[in-house]
């Protein structure tokens, strides 16, 4: 019987590739464990029965109904307030929504143009709550309602 003998030799610049290989794993594993934590992280979504809707009526040229939504969560315009105008824009009855949106500011507003026969603030507050699986948290409304002098 005939035995091969290995011989492995490692040199100073393949260990330095293998550290730089399992630092590289490790940085990665690390961001994505942040990253999962972050996105896992949500509010509680509460009860848009807990939010008195503030009722204002208003004159004015045109009849309309308005409702705008303090919102806690958002980090982003684009992200996180566009995701909320997306859901709200899809609902049956929304006409348009327009986001007021600060960085670092703790409450944004999102005001939605919306048809008072199909639509409610307790569902706009509801589907907003529930986006994100609860990241986002509506803590005051408003409702506005415009009638023609």
């Amino acid at each position: 019987m005939i035995f091969a003998k290995c011989t492995w030799r490692l040199t100073v610049e393949d260990l330095i590739l293998f550290k730089i290989e399992m630092m590289k794993k490790l940085f990665f594993s690390v961001l994505l464990a942040v990253a999962m934590i972050g996105c896992s992280e949500s509010n509680t979504a509460s009860n848009p029965s807990n939010v008195v809707v503030e009722q204002i009526q208003e004159k004015g040229s045109e009849a309309k109904t308005v409702a705008k939504l303090s919102i806690e969560g958002m980090t982003c315009a684009h992200g996180c307030g566009g995701k909320i105008q997306k859901e709200l824009e899809d609902l049956d009855g929304v006409k348009s929504t327009e986001l007021d949106f600060v960085d670092e500011r703790k409450v944004n507003v999102v005001t939605i143009d919306f048809d008072a026969t199909k639509m409610d603030e307790n569902k706009m507050m509801s589907v907003v709550n529930e986006i994100a699986d609860g990241k986002y948290k509506v803590v005051a409304a408003q409702r506005i309602t415009t009638t023609t002098n």
